[in-house]
């Protein structure tokens, strides 16, 4: 392998919407098998400290050379649909 064979990445998640990282990663797929998520942990400040670290996930979507399309990190305030389950969510009706 050569070096000039890869490009440098940067901040391909965080330093956005009061988002500092990534850390650790990892990546699923949905139960459905149609959507890609990553689950990374990152801070909500840049000091070198583990506080206001936490775990976050967010679907994310693959460019035409195959690489990953991360988007904007969700700020904290955030609410985001579950993955895709391909299932209908039955809720019983109100007896009120």
């Amino acid at each position: 392998m050569k070096e000039s064979g890869y490009a440098l990445l940067l901040s391909a998640i965080g330093d956005r919407n009061g988002v500092f990282g990534p850390g650790h990663n990892g990546f699923f797929r949905s139960p459905d098998g149609t959507e890609d998520w990553i689950v990374y942990h990152a801070k909500t400040n840049s000091f070198y400290t583990y506080k206001g670290r936490e775990t976050r996930a967010q679907k994310i979507t693959w460019s035409a050379y195959g690489t990953p399309n991360f988007g904007e990190p969700m700020p904290l305030s955030a609410v985001l649909d579950e993955p895709s389950s391909g299932r209908k969510m039955l809720l019983p009706e109100n007896k009120l």
